[in-house]
């Protein structure tokens, strides 16, 4: 009976929607074929912006709230530090781009805007690419209105937005085109690992697209002030989604985390737990790689290396196959179904699961699954993400898949995986080889060149020969400059190893300059808390501080600090960024001479150490090392916590380690201090010296301060 209601809804919902596209083709006298490619109409009709509801524009719900007794969809907006900015480019530009990360408030944000800037325009959403062919026909008669193209690459396909059809809009002065775009997907916008003509061509066309529009970046990571800001709107689901990692307010309030409760809950029943077995498989294929819908019989198979223990069906209690699924499908009532089900027998995981579930180790027994079931190019593709996890293991199986099938750059992700697990110098000649065959094949201006060359750069520094990196790099940068937006990723990367093998290859202020003018538009680009930029700040302070002088010191120390702060507000107070941070504000601190200060700092550090990574964490250890090396400790005090960190070094790390030799040099210039005799201490040096050059590289500065302080030590050799 419920089937038979819902198919004549449906029947009758589609009978009213025929009827409204048959009226604005009537009206405007277009087809009635491409009427049928545009949303958010009534009754045929474009709506004003007023008019629309938030998810008619496409903003992700969140959970329900029942208020006097009707459904609340969505909280009061709460005003984001970028709101000023964006409202302003709106009044000013005709193409304005919002540019974040998934689930950070873009189509909120640009909606708010837009209703409050222009709540009479007209609104005119196409539903998908095809309806780019008859936007301009459909604008003539809504004008003035808005074009909004919420999730860009959905209307960047071959035959959907070019610049030609952007240029016939902007010849009326009451059309602006707002979109909305997830910056991870900006790359796809570029052939890195496919470089023939038809992507090169897709290429143009979307870079001559994006270099029209007017970028506004919106963060996923909300400020303090923000976040007070949420805290007085009064709404439940705020207050619940300020709790969400990282402060990725966003992403606590989409339905996904609804998703999340109830995933949970049946993982650990005995009702659902097949059922929450199927999900995660599921959504975890999405996460190693298949993006399209998988097989039923797939997922089946898959989906057992996640149940808590292996035996039948009956003996496990768990549901049966089909009963599963069907769960997976049911739609909760504030938070639509974890699994669709389509009708050529496929499955495919709810989009957003894979940002709230769990992030756990893919049982072995699903990833050999999903690799072999891949294509080749699939299979290439899991290889890449499986190097980008760490996981080189598997990123070498199926990267073989790909090259044995001749996927082309598979031989050259194999190089830099085996760059990756520690041996750069092998990979060379075969990223060397992968740059010449693609430069001979596109020539030099070619983003696949690009991308060839940028790895042949960084491991080429990373083999050791940090000057020809630099080199490398430098004459890579006007290219890049040329052929991609200046916020591209590999535009910035470029940049970034730039800066860092300039300073590795010992120009320190040459690397610090560099870092300073990357940071400043990153700033603009990306935001203070953005990960890029905050990785930008740090080796900003890094090269500062390396420099010699006082006044360098304090601004490294002064820069870390501010770092520190800024990781806490994005990260948290213990998140390992956060603590290197204040790690190396207190080492600044005491190289610039305030001692007491710094050795207040490390005192301060210890605690939150030991209790975020255990007393025998090296990072513990070397903490407890600064603690020592500081006043206000007298030099007895500071021999005793000496002797104690260097048998715990001994313990954890062993006798030979650098970091061990380290504390052994310390202590033998802390009992210097104490009174111990000149000549019992240079003997101590000179072994510690001597194990030192069995394991550090000629260069290495722990060596240079051995050396100097037996010069101090012994007296010049007699004429």
């Amino acid at each position: 009976m419920a089937a038979a209601v819902v198919a004549a809804m449906g029947g009758i919902r589609q009978r009213i929607e025929s009827a409204a596209t048959a009226g604005i083709a009537r009206d405007e006298g277009l087809d009635r074929g491409r009427v049928e490619h545009f949303a958010a109409l009534r009754r045929g009709r474009f709506q004003r912006v007023e008019a629309i509801t938030d998810h008619q524009a496409g903003v992700a719900e969140t959970v329900q709230l029942r208020r006097a007794g009707r459904h609340d969809r969505m909280p009061p907006y709460v005003r984001r530090d970028h709101d000023p900015g964006l409202r302003s480019s709106l009044r000013a530009h005709r193409f304005i781009l919002v540019m974040g990360e998934t689930k950070a408030g873009k189509t909120r944000s640009a909606f708010e805007a837009v209703r409050e800037q222009f709540p009479k325009h007209r609104f005119v959403r196409p539903a998908s690419a095809d309806g780019m062919s008859s936007l301009h026909a459909l604008v003539d008669r809504a004008r003035p209105c808005i074009v909004w193209l919420d999730d860009l690459e959905h209307y960047m396909r071959p035959g959907g937005l070019t610049r030609q059809i952007l240029d016939d809009l902007f010849v009326w002065e009451n059309v602006i085109v707002v979109a909305t775009l997830r910056r991870e997907l900006l790359n796809t916008f570029y052939p890195l690992d496919d470089p023939s003509e038809p992507a090169r061509t897709r290429w143009r066309e979307a870079r001559s697209v994006l270099n029209a529009a007017v970028q506004v970046d919106v963060s996923a990571y909300w400020s303090a002030a923000e976040r007070g800001r949420a805290r007085s709107g009064g709404d439940p689901r705020l207050y619940s989604a300020l709790r969400a990692p990282d402060h990725r307010v966003g992403l606590g309030l989409v339905a996904g985390h609804e998703q999340a409760q109830r995933w949970t809950a049946a993982r650990y029943s005995t009702s659902h737990a097949r059922a929450a077995a199927a999900v995660l498989a599921a959504v975890d294929a999405q996460r190693v790689g298949l993006y399209r819908t998988l097989p039923e019989h797939l997922l089946e198979r898959a989906h057992a290396a996640y149940l808590p223990h292996t035996g039948s069906t009956v003996e496990a209690g768990y549901e049966s196959w089909e009963n599963a699924l069907n769960w997976a499908q049911l739609p909760a009532e504030d938070a639509g179904c974890m699994l669709h089900l389509y009708s050529d027998g496929t499955v495919r995981a709810f989009d957003y699961l894979a940002e709230v579930l769990p992030v756990e180790p893919v049982p072995e027994e699903a990833w050999r699954t999903w690799l072999d079931a891949a294509t080749p190019e699939e299979a290439f593709v899991i290889g890449q993400n499986a190097a980008a996890g760490l996981e080189y293991g598997r990123a070498r199986r199926a990267l073989s898949k790909a090259e044995a099938a001749g996927v082309d750059g598979a031989s050259a992700a194999l190089a830099v995986v085996t760059a990756e697990e520690g041996r750069p110098a092998r990979a060379l000649p075969v990223l060397h080889s992968r740059a010449e065959e693609l430069r001979q094949r596109y020539g030099s201006d070619d983003v696949s060149v690009l991308r060839a060359e940028y790895d042949l750069a960084l491991y080429t520094g990373e083999a050791g020969d940090a000057a020809r990196a630099a080199a490398l790099f430098a004459s890579l940068l006007p290219r890049c400059r040329q052929l991609l937006a200046a916020e591209h990723d590999l535009a910035l990367d470029v940049r970034h190893q730039l800066a860092t093998f300039t300073g590795e290859a010992s120009d320190a202020p040459t690397a610090a300059a560099q870092f300073t003018d990357l940071v400043e538009d990153l700033k603009t680009m990306r935001g203070t808390h953005d990960q890029r930029t905050l990785s930008a700040r740090h080796q900003e302070a890094k090269f500062i501080g390396v420099q010699e002088g006082r006044k360098n010191k304090e601004r490294a120390a002064s820069l870390y600090r501010q770092l520190a702060d800024d990781c806490a507000q994005t990260f948290g107070p213990t998140h390992p960024e956060t603590l290197t941070n204040r790690h190396q504000h207190a080492a600044h601190t005491a190289a610039a001479g305030n001692t007491a200060a710094a050795a207040q700092l490390f005192d301060d550090l210890l605690p939150t150490y030991a209790a975020v990574f255990g007393t025998d964490h090296p990072a513990t250890l070397w903490t407890r090392l600064q603690c020592a090396l500081y006043p206000p400790l007298s030099a007895p005090a500071a021999t005793i916590r000496l002797r104690q960190v260097l048998t715990d070094f001994v313990r954890v790390q062993g006798p030979e380690d650098p970091d061990t030799l380290q504390v052994e040099f310390e202590l033998a210039l802390a009992q210097l201090r104490e009174g111990t005799p000149a000549g019992e201490i240079t003997v101590r040096l000179r072994d510690v010296l001597s194990r030192q050059e069995s394991v550090l590289n000629p260069g290495h500065p722990a060596l240079g301060r051995t050396r100097a302080a037996l010069a101090r030590l012994e007296p010049p050799a007699a004429l």
